[in-house]
């Protein structure tokens, strides 16, 4: 009898031993199969460590998958059983409360991206597996981005549907970015989910500088718990942009996105500003106002100057820049800015992410 019929009539578990003592034999593919011709036994720990490494699952995790009932020690069929365990974990996980996580920006040329990725733990958030993972998000969202440049109707500063991001392919593995964050929740075991994206673009010639600024970093870059991006336009008559202009225009972009962390303004500017916000707002004063007793024509003062107030508060432009010197006003700021570079610079839009925060109601004007 021959030395291969000899050892595949063997347990599966010995089979593989000793197909492994044999020089040049057989791959791990090949021991797969012995196991598979040798029956149901216990699968051989090159597999399982071959299938952990592929897998990131445990190791009790992948005995069970290999010797799983149609696997038969198949690495691929493993896989796609821990895959689709990890999927159902995914699910029974998504009632669990995530409220930790990561903000991850990247600014690609004229584009930029904000992703915010929840886990029920800071721990885990910290984890090198959940930290690729907020990177391939940014891979999606940017494509996003770009894939929209150009059209007439797309604003500067939009928030991406996170369920139409989930369906899309990683742009370097052309796996679907869902069925990686399936992955993940069931190598890592928390619930973990992608809470909200926001994209920056700069429309028409594409003239000026798109920026960003992260908070909380975690020494990894464009990774931490608070971030903002913020487009500039210019303006200008000159054939192009020389590089004082463009590191001028960076710079002022950067540090306008401090400003926009810490001072958190809710619209862009009063005309961007919530019509229904600003009529409960004016409601709100008028009938504080009425309460005081005043004449009606000082009623009137007071309710300017406190909806002045409020937009003051919650509109960026109409803001004193928390950054700049001398902290004038965003608008005051960009117009001298403009002056310097030689054009117009016009704040095009910007957007925040802070973790675990829910869309902030704009500030009182009390």
């Amino acid at each position: 009898m021959s030395l291969l019929p000899h050892v595949i009539s063997r347990a599966s578990g010995r089979a593989a031993l000793c197909w492994r003592r044999t020089p040049g034999v057989a791959s791990v593919r090949a021991l797969s199969m012995a196991n598979k011709a040798g029956g149901a036994g216990k699968p051989d720990m090159a597999l399982i460590k071959e299938l952990r490494e592929a897998s990131g699952a445990p190791v009790v995790d992948c005995k069970n998958a290999l010797a799983a009932e149609g696997v038969n020690g198949d690495i691929a069929q493993a896989f796609q059983w821990l895959r689709k365990r990890g999927i159902a974990k995914a699910t029974s996980m998504a009632d669990r409360s995530a409220n930790e996580g990561l903000i991850g920006l990247r600014v690609d040329g004229p584009h930029g991206a904000l992703v915010e990725v929840n886990s029920e733990t800071d721990f885990v958030a910290r984890n090198a597996k959940f930290q690729e993972f907020v990177k391939k998000a940014l891979d999606v969202a940017l494509e996003k981005a770009k894939a929209a440049a150009g059209g007439t109707e797309v604003p500067a500063s939009r928030e991406l549907d996170v369920s139409e991001l989930l369906r899309e392919d990683h742009p370097g593995s052309g796996e679907l970015l869902a069925d990686t964050l399936a992955q993940l929740v069931g190598a890592i075991r928390e619930n973990i989910t992608i809470s909200r994206a926001h994209v920056v673009s700069l429309g028409g010639d594409g003239k000026g500088v798109v920026a960003g600024y992260v908070h909380g970093a975690t020494g990894l870059p464009g990774m931490g718990k608070n971030a903002a991006l913020v487009a500039l336009k210019l303006d200008t008559t000159a054939a192009g942009e020389d590089t004082a202009t463009t590191e001028t225009l960076d710079a002022s972009a950067k540090s306008l996105a401090m400003h926009v962390v810490a001072a958190r303004p809710a619209f862009l500017d009063e005309s961007s500003a919530p019509e229904a916000a600003l009529e409960k707002e004016k409601k709100l004063l008028l009938e504080q106002a009425e309460e005081s007793g005043k004449d009606p024509k000082v009623l009137g003062k007071m309710v300017e100057g406190r909806l002045r107030k409020y937009l003051e508060t919650n509109a960026l432009t109409r803001q004193a820049h928390m950054v700049a010197e001398g902290n004038p006003r965003v608008a005051d700021h960009l117009t001298s800015l403009g002056e310097e570079v030689g054009g117009t610079v016009t704040l095009e839009g910007f957007a925040r992410l802070a973790v675990g925060e829910r869309e902030p109601a704009p500030s009182s004007s009390d």
